[in-house]
């Protein structure tokens, strides 16, 4: 390969007239790097080095030596390293199982306090609604009564008004639905408004009195006591048959009998004015 480098040498430069042939090829001595390396070694091995500078010479000594240490120091120094870090870290997540495990706990128990508020929540809800929805339909059954009431022919005797009832009710649904109708049960004042009120009604009414409070006293709705001489008791009435006869109706044949308020009769509102 030389005397090729030395041709194309030669061919390159022959115009110039400067040529020169390179420098002869070095001969190779067998052995020659080996025989260095060994008067290097013997060099270094006797150099002395001040305790600084221990560790940088440990640094470039012979691969040989290093690599044994690998072997057999620092490999298993790894090697135990390794081991450990796996038990902690085995121990780590064996930790951290736990903590999963006591966070959902805690949370399941939060869960079951708020399904429990808003349980207690909703029934409070669903008690002030049923409230709420039974003022509603109050409040809507005295409007129907009162429609019903105007919708029906007030009927006017001496400078009073009659609303003669389509439907048989208790003495309490009677005294109330006359109120909502700004009026009130029938109080008889006189032989000819009672007669009045005979030729209109089909059955027994109720009359706007009772002797509730206290038994034997009678007393019409708005509070003034019975005059018996303006009374118009059957024969042998009242005798609170049963002990349970709290409420006067006005029979047929123009006679009062007192019988149970929860019987259902038909009724009489009266009121001054229509309002």
């Amino acid at each position: 390969m030389h005397d090729e480098a030395e041709a194309a040498c030669r061919r390159e430069y022959d115009s110039y007239g400067n040529w020169r042939p390179l420098p002869p090829k070095p001969k190779e001595k067998p052995g020659y790097v080996e025989e260095k390396f060994e008067d290097f070694r013997d060099i270094y091995d006797n150099i002395s080095v001040s305790h600084e500078n221990e560790e940088l010479k440990a640094e470039v000594e012979p691969p040989g030596q290093n690599l044994e240490t690998i072997t057999d120091a620092v490999m298993f120094s790894k090697l135990t390293k390794l081991n450990t870090n796996s038990v902690q870290g085995s121990c780590e997540v064996s930790d951290a199982s736990v903590m999963i495990n006591e966070s959902t706990m805690f949370f399941v128990s939060k869960l079951k306090i708020i399904e429990n508020q808003i349980d207690n929540m909703n029934k409070a809800i669903d008690n002030i609604l049923k409230e709420k929805i039974s003022r509603i339909e109050g409040k809507l059954t005295v409007l129907q009564n009162q429609l019903d009431a105007d919708g029906f022919h007030w009927q006017e005797f001496q400078g009073s008004y009659y609303y003669f009832s389509r439907s048989a009710k208790k003495w309490g649904y009677a005294k109330n639905f006359c109120a909502t109708v700004n009026s009130r049960l029938i109080i008889i004042d006189s032989k000819q408004e009672q007669d009045f009120v005979v030729s209109k009604m089909t059955s027994s009414v109720w009359l706007g009195l009772s002797d509730a409070v206290k038994e034997g006293q009678w007393h019409w709705i708005d509070g003034s006591p019975l005059e018996q001489q303006q009374s118009f008791w059957k024969q042998q009435e009242p005798n609170n048959s049963g002990s349970g006869e709290d409420c006067a109706i006005l029979c047929k044949e123009s006679k009062w009998n007192d019988i149970a308020c929860e019987t259902d009769i038909y009724f009489v509102c009266e009121k001054t004015v229509i309002l």
